[in-house]
């Protein structure tokens, strides 16, 4: 309680802001570094599941900057289960050589400012599968070899994704090997001006 100059208590509550959990995913390493961000306000949980792998949980307080994976410990990460790390712009690279990453879960990640995916999933040459319909692409303009090298898929449901602001694809597709079947009617390519080597390497299309 807090008095005022005229003696009047006056009640006064404070509200501690929630953590966000940042990322909650499985590894085979227990270290706290997997990821690289700029927050001194953070949780970190490391739970040892007894099979090998670790799970790692990351709350922050606010919206991280400058966020990347480690790279060494980008082959150690098996699974994304959440990640959230606020209003961005970009995703370049954002799971760059996470090889070993056989799930994603993007219900969480804010994508509604973002205007570049480019090689958003590049070289995630274990991901089976994907769904893309948590993103929100609206406003994207660049998504060029947004899943070079991710040699294990074999098919890609691309109806959620709103391509109308997109200029650039080049290489989209690029080494995807294990491609069997695509459907692009989804896709609206009225303002894109690049899209030279969309299916390089695409042998099984």
């Amino acid at each position: 309680n807090i008095i005022d100059k005229n003696g009047n208590i006056l009640n006064v509550y404070t509200e501690e802001k929630p953590y966000i959990t940042m990322l909650n995913c499985v590894s085979k390493s227990s270290s706290e570094s997997l990821i690289n961000y700029n927050n001194e306000f953070k949780k970190i949980d490391i739970t040892n599941n007894g099979d090998g792998t670790y799970n790692t949980i990351i709350k922050t307080l606010g919206t991280p900057i400058n966020v990347s994976f480690n790279k060494n410990y980008r082959s150690y990460i098996t699974e994304i289960n959440e990640i959230n790390i606020g209003e961005q712009t970009s995703f370049y690279d954002l799971f760059y050589y996470l090889t070993n990453l056989k799930k994603v879960n993007l219900s969480k990640l804010n994508s509604s400012k973002v205007t570049n995916i480019d090689k958003m999933f590049n070289n995630c040459s274990s991901l089976k599968e994907l769904d893309l319909s948590p993103l929100n692409t609206s406003n994207v303009t660049r998504m060029n070899e947004m899943f070079i090298n991710c040699s294990s898929l074999t098919n890609l449901n691309l109806s959620s994704l709103d391509t109308s602001n997109v200029t650039g694809m080049s290489g989209v597709f690029k080494n995807c090997t294990g491609l069997i079947e695509l459907d692009l009617s989804p896709l609206n390519t009225s303002n894109v001006t690049r899209m030279n080597e969309l299916f390089s390497g695409c042998k099984k299309l």
